[in-house]
């Protein structure tokens, strides 16, 4: 995903949890009283492609193209979430294509830096939860997960034993308040070593 392309989550029993207002932009029929709503409800071949490709997510993302419910003839990606699936609803090709440098730029920019970056979207805070929509190569080196396993995850994966819940709490506050904040949140590896 990138700057543009919208989200949309769903739960486990395909329940839509949350969309943005990119995803709104791409769907001229989509509002944000599509949230609380099931996915079959709103947009039926959707709902199909996620249950017909759900048990395919667990080796990555999965782009596909369908057609929206007016008709447009989409392209998607589906990727697992900690609460269900996610789906990116990615911008015309043309659209895209006209920021690909600059993604590619940023790219290349996050992945020479030495320090692990993880790049989440700012809201919702609550559940379904932040989740992680970019994480650098340092990162992944260090915590043995690959990108495809972290894209729609929430950062709480990395909690382990010894997080402490009330800096893991006190940082969520923050958030929640739109604040700046700097802490240092104990993580583990996938291997369980602490970072």
């Amino acid at each position: 995903m990138v700057p543009g392309d919208g989200l949309i989550l769903l739960d486990a029993e395909g329940t839509i949890r949350w969309l943005d207002h990119w995803a709104i932009q791409l769907l001229p029929e989509a509002s944000a009283d599509w949230s609380g709503k099931p996915l079959t409800s709103r947009w039926p071949d959707l709902d199909q492609a996620v249950r017909q490709h759900a048990h395919r997510l667990k080796a990555g993302p999965l782009d596909l193209t369908l057609a929206s419910p007016s008709g447009d003839s989409r392209a998607i990606r589906l990727f697992r979430t900690d609460s269900g699936i996610g789906i990116a609803v990615l911008r015309p090709e043309e659209q895209a294509l006209s920021n690909h440098s600059l993604v590619q730029l940023f790219s290349d920019l996050f992945n020479s830096v030495q320090d692990a970056l993880l790049i989440t979207l700012a809201e919702p805070i609550d559940a379904p939860g932040p989740v992680i929509v970019y994480a650098n190569r340092t990162l992944t080196q260090q915590t043995g997960y690959a990108l495809h396993e972290l894209l729609g995850r929430s950062p709480r994966l990395f909690q382990g034993p010894e997080t402490d819940p009330d800096v893991a709490h006190r940082f969520g506050e923050e958030l929640r308040q739109w604040r700046h904040c700097a802490m240092e949140v104990l993580n583990y590896s996938r291997e369980g070593r602490p970072i």
